[in-house]
């Protein structure tokens, strides 16, 4: 089939600069004190599960795990948890949550994997609640709940394997595949045959040659037609989701919509890696593979590092940092965020870690000169001019026409602005506001429903009781004598002579 020529406004040319390229992954072994904090996604907490003072095991779950929105987030290591504080972890604002802090042992014990599963015996289901009970989420930067994106029961045809690490410095999924392409691939077609997905597209960056060999090689052992290996071009943000699905299949997902909705459904190779140990082995997510460089890192390395451990330690088994005052950053160069404090824990969208020289002077913000360049540069077909425009004067219907929602935060835009503005903080900004008033109308539509509702109910009330009254005054004439119904009309006649005898209240005007 011949696809579509993929537009390709919105792709830059970035310099990669990827120093740990080629690395071998090393393991880095638990520290001393683990800490998890309990915000693990934007703007979900998990439910603690264990006590101070509680002993755990590596696999044993310290919070969360209440639904398929909700995944466990299990301890990495063996050791007695020492407190709940709240703690900062990385985040771009340098915000602060609750944390679980857990002293380790030494021992590094564990609980017995999960029971592996039979591939030909699986279904929806079983695949579905061993995720969960794995931990297993997005490691591609989004940590989102993998169960829940495969409980989607809108019918598949494709899965891409998104292995197109187009930031620059980051090399962790590289090196990933060049290792391991052999269990990625069948990650994938685990989750291919039980979401009955006919065809697998495994999408590499054009210069990862060395991954592209593997893969082709790792090819050669599965039989299955459906697979079909995929170089992309080395412009960024080729790894982008929606960019990505359109590259590849010619398809845009609608504003608004999940993948799913065309039939297609995105995972990064780190994810896929992690689902397919969950089923053949049963091994629960308490590591992940990770980038540490950047000009002010001493030895750049691929490492497997546990979730929980902070990371001045990784950077301390990378040798420490070239510069005193190096930034410390979250994530790749463009779609990452400073770290504010090195105590922060790796989770499970810690893809990186990278030190900067601290910039002298950073440029200062100029007036916008409508050149159109980050309109031009947006991967989303978005409008930054006028969202910044909308975005500074606080014209929320706007943004919401604009798509302001549909902003990826890829950077593209604040990379070629010759204004020096903040774009994507500006958006990122809007959005939580137009999040906050889209929750502000939700609550004030359910509260006028629940008013409705009871104005309904009362009204239902009141006919039924009309409906019995004149029930039984239906049967209480037709089962009257004539003297007793003479005797209710005399009655009825009396009390209406004595209610107009009755002195007529007096409005305020007339007391006036």
């Amino acid at each position: 089939m011949r696809l579509p020529p993929f537009k390709s406004q919105g792709s830059i040319h970035l310099d990669r600069k990827k120093s740990a390229a080629g690395l071998p992954i090393e393991s880095l072994g638990p520290s001393p004190l683990m800490s998890y904090s309990l915000r693990q996604r934007q703007g979900h907490i998990a439910v603690p599960r264990v006590s101070p003072g509680d002993h755990v095991l590596r696999g044993t779950v310290i919070a969360g795990g209440r639904g398929a929105l909700d995944p466990p987030i299990h301890a990495s290591t063996s050791g007695t948890v020492r407190a709940f504080l709240e703690a900062p972890f990385a985040h771009p604002q340098g915000r602060s949550a609750l944390t679980v802090e857990i002293e380790s042992d030494g021992l590094d014990r564990a609980t017995p994997p999960l029971d592996p599963l039979s591939i030909r015996d699986l279904d929806r289901t079983r695949l579905i609640r061993r995720l969960q009970e794995a931990g297993i989420v997005g490691l591609g930067g989004g940590a989102f709940p993998t169960a829940h994106k495969a409980s989607n029961e809108t019918p598949l045809h494709t899965l891409i394997v998104n292995g197109v690490e187009c930031e620059p410095y980051v090399s962790g999924d590289d090196q990933l595949i060049r290792e391991r392409a052999q269990e990625i691939l069948e990650g994938a077609e685990i989750l291919a045959r039980v979401l009955g997905i006919q065809n697998i597209l495994v999408a590499i960056d054009e210069h990862l040659l060395d991954a592209l060999a593997a893969v082709h090689q790792a090819l050669k052992a599965f039989p299955r037609e459906g697979f079909r290996l995929s170089r992309v071009e080395g412009r960024y943000p080729g790894g982008g989701e929606r960019q990505l699905i359109e590259r590849l299949t010619g398809r845009e997902v609608p504003s608004g919509e999940i993948p799913q909705t065309i039939g297609v459904i995105c995972q990064n190779v780190g994810t896929l890696f992690n689902l397919g140990r969950a089923i053949t082995q049963g091994e629960i997510l308490t590591s992940r593979v990770l980038t540490v460089g950047g000009e002010c890192i001493r030895t750049p390395k691929n490492l497997e590092v546990r979730l929980g451990t902070p990371i001045q330690d990784v950077i301390h088994y990378c040798g420490g940092l070239l510069a005193p005052n190096a930034l410390l950053w979250h994530g790749g160069p463009m779609m990452g965020f400073e770290i504010k404090d090195s105590l922060s824990p790796v989770t499970p969208r810690t893809h990186a870690i990278l030190a900067f020289e601290a910039p002298a002077r950073p440029p200062l913000p100029e007036p916008c000169i409508r050149c159109g360049a980050c309109n031009d540069a947006c991967p989303a077909y978005l409008l930054p001019e006028a969202l910044y425009r909308a975005s500074r004067s606080a014209q929320l219907e706007t943004l919401v026409t604009l798509h302001v929602g549909d902003c990826i935060e890829c950077g593209a835009c604040n990379v070629v602005c010759p204004s020096h503005l903040p774009l994507v903080e500006t958006f990122l900004f809007s959005k939580e506001q137009q999040a906050r008033v889209l929750q502000e109308r939700e609550r004030a539509h359910h509260a006028r429903q629940r008013y409705e509702a009871r104005i309904s109910r009362l009204e239902r009330q009141e006919m039924e009781r009309e409906r019995i009254r004149l029930e039984r005054k239906v049967a209480l004439e037709k089962n009257s004598s004539p003297k007793i119904l003479e005797a209710i009309e005399r009655a009825r006649r009396k009390q209406q002579s004595m209610i107009a005898a009755m002195p007529k209240e007096s409005s305020d005007d007339e007391l006036n």
